[in-house]
């Protein structure tokens, strides 16, 4: 967990307003120096049944001044209407810090659109729905457990379980014991997962799809679940469709792209000719369009596009 200087320093990057902790990290928060806990402004202590708050503000009270301490439950707003934001890739929604392995960790700001864009095609790509059981042994911070498994519950009103820590020998024991129906994972761990001897949780358990792991037929086989993954390409992610096309769909799927490039290409071509406005345009003009014409920039565009599409090497 983080402690101490390292926690310093994200808390100082991000400028934090508030800090949310549960009680059995409250030593972490304790950690750091006693001039830097004195300037978070109020703390809000995560309780998992209501009879320990109590001696949850009792341990807080020794670490910032007890007027600063919130009541967790305080901070739920059961009136009115829903809230309702509009997608914005400006307004930042959460701060995720890199691993820090060749140097201090550094916060990407990811915003609000693009979190809730994640959340959506992950739903999509499982066909998540309000009544699954979503399992992350994975920390919060990591995208996979927020914007992946808490962001999708809290769209759908499903029920998300983050684990305390990740387990290759009781990864399965675990999601069987919260009934998930959809789990989590990371690439490099798949191997400890599949590494582990035979047991009686491999199949006892309800989770009939897990995220983000590579195609394997192996484990399917064993575990008797999907993987789904998303890869991330230099022209942007793909996800494995999970069902079949047909030929005819599949078809009218494929060219559906450069369909829509050829008409605009033609209305571009059409618009110009009529116009009788005359220009020549390279492809490094793409890159350094500075002076030229941005209608003819938009017609060789979408021509060079068109064929792109075309080519069966590419999504």
């Amino acid at each position: 967990n983080l402690k101490g200087m390292a926690l310093e320093a994200q808390l100082a990057d991000a400028q934090a307003d508030a800090v949310m902790v549960s009680r059995e990290l409250l030593p972490a928060l304790d950690s750091i120096g006693p001039a830097f806990r004195q300037r978070i402004p109020w703390l809000a202590v995560v309780v998992a049944v209501r009879s320990e708050v109590a001696s949850a503000v009792t341990g807080a009270a020794a670490i910032v001044d007890q007027s600063r301490i919130v009541p967790f439950e305080s901070l739920y707003e059961s009136t009115g209407a829903d809230p309702e934001i509009a997608g914005d890739f400006r307004r930042i929604q959460f701060i995720s810090y890199t691993s820090g392995t060749t140097g201090p960790a550094k916060g990407v700001m990811l915003p609000n659109a693009l979190a809730f864009s994640s959340a959506c095609t992950f739903m999509r790509l499982s066909g998540m729905t309000r009544d699954d059981v979503l399992y992350s042994p994975l920390p919060l911070f990591h995208g996979l457990s927020s914007r992946m498994c808490a962001l999708p519950a809290l769209v759908l009103g499903a029920h998300a379980v983050i684990g305390a820590r990740f387990s290759a020998s009781r990864y399965w024991q675990q999601a069987a014991q919260c009934k998930a129906t959809l789990a989590y994972i990371v690439h490099a761990v798949v191997a400890l997962v599949k590494a582990q001897p035979p047991g009686p949780y491999d199949r006892a358990h309800r989770v009939r799809a897990i995220f983000n792991a590579a195609h394997d037929l192996e484990f399917e086989a064993r575990f008797g679940v999907r993987t789904t993954e998303i890869v991330m390409f230099p022209i942007g992610g793909l996800s494995r469709m999970e069902r079949p096309l047909r030929p005819g769909a599949e078809l009218m799927v494929s060219l559906a792209g450069p369909f829509v490039n050829v008409i605009l290409a033609v209305g571009l071509f059409s618009y110009m000719i009529t116009t009788h406005e005359v220009a020549s345009i390279k492809v490094a003009d793409l890159m350094q369009p500075t002076g030229k014409s941005p209608l003819a920039l938009l017609l060789y565009g979408n021509i060079l596009l068109a064929v792109f599409n075309l080519l069966p090497a590419f999504p």
